[in-house]
């Protein structure tokens, strides 16, 4: 457990340069992370690999911070191993976590990592997320549930079929904020229903906004925290082949506008999936969201939320992984 400060992951954007991709590693998370009255530092990372071609792409981490002299901070991580077979979705509930915190508590997502382990190149996703679960505050901690999701299935294009059963493990990262109640407060507006939602069927980026009412006139600072994200494909095609090539996939938060005076804080809660590529096949895409407001007193200025990038260039196998240190301050 920590004092001091933490970095709070924001979400991710993945983006591959020439065509559209299955699905082997896709990761990305925050860790190494320590703050002080100077600041937040910690690392970001990502994972990235294309299926039977190589190609390069961007990796983006978005990264806000939290820096306040009476919160504390810890970090876990939860996993599962899980799949089905060809066009059957497969949901998991990883063990219930239990974690001792002081005060009033949270927890929020610090990243991910999925991994296809029954095919070399990967497959064609036709959704996954993660979310924590019955978050449930107690004295002297707090328990939740992390729940896993992911579905596959055949795309369109015939040559690329694939039969039988596919399997994944899918890991979820978490920072636990605690404190005293005069110092922090978290609204959780849903447990189960999602924040915001976006559903599109162009290749257009969407654009949406929604807002979270905390405590007003109490706290000066407030930040989102991430508790999950889900990405399914609705569509049904000729045959009934709902699977999709990916090139790009995005879910994060952006443009927060905290006011300390109404408690309310209103982001833009940016979530896309893109087959763009020689034969892009249609998407009918619903994206959801779960958050976290976060308000916290302290008298210093705001961290700003930043932005990592790594270029990745991969083959067929476990791709490359990018590695970079972050400061706010």
């Amino acid at each position: 457990m920590r004092n001091g400060g933490t970095g709070i992951w924001q979400g991710f954007d993945f983006e591959w340069a020439k065509t559209s991709h299955r699905v082997h590693w896709l990761a990305s998370w925050i860790d190494d992370l320590e703050g002080d009255a100077s600041g937040v530092r910690g690392s970001c990372a990502s994972r990235f690999s294309v299926g039977r071609v190589p190609d390069a792409g961007v990796a983006r981490t978005y990264v806000g911070g939290i820096r306040a002299k009476n919160l504390r901070f810890q970090e876990g991580s939860a996993s599962v191993a899980l799949g089905a077979t060809n066009g059957v979705a497969s949901e998991v509930d990883g063990a219930r976590v239990e974690i001792c915190a002081d005060g009033a508590a949270t927890v929020v997502l610090r990243g991910f990592r999925l991994s296809c382990t029954s095919h070399e190149a990967g497959i064609h996703p036709q959704g996954f997320g993660v979310q924590l679960r019955n978050i449930d505050p107690q004295i002297g901690g707090l328990s939740f549930t992390p729940r896993f999701y992911v579905h596959a299935t055949n795309s369109p294009d015939i040559v690329t079929g694939w039969k039988g059963e596919y399997q994944f493990e899918f890991e979820a990262m978490y920072t636990v904020v605690s404190g005293p109640s005069e110092a922090v407060a978290f609204e959780i507006p849903c447990q189960e229903k999602a924040c915001a939602e976006v559903a599109h069927v162009r290749r257009e980026r969407p654009t949406s906004r929604a807002r979270l009412w905390g405590r007003s006139r109490q706290f000066n600072h407030g930040i989102v925290g991430l508790r999950g994200f889900r990405w399914e494909q609705h569509h049904r095609s000729w045959w009934d082949r709902n699977g999709r090539f990916l090139r790009r996939f995005e879910a994060h938060t952006g443009d927060q506008v905290y006011d300390p005076e109404s408690g309310a804080l209103e982001f833009e809660p940016r979530m896309n999936f893109s087959n763009n590529g020689m034969v892009p096949y249609p998407v009918h895409a619903q994206h959801r969201m779960w958050t976290t407001l976060i308000q916290y007193a302290d008298d210093r200025p705001r961290l700003q939320r930043q932005e990592v990038a790594h270029k990745i260039s991969s083959g067929i196998g476990e791709g490359a992984e990018g590695f970079s240190r972050f400061e706010l301050g």
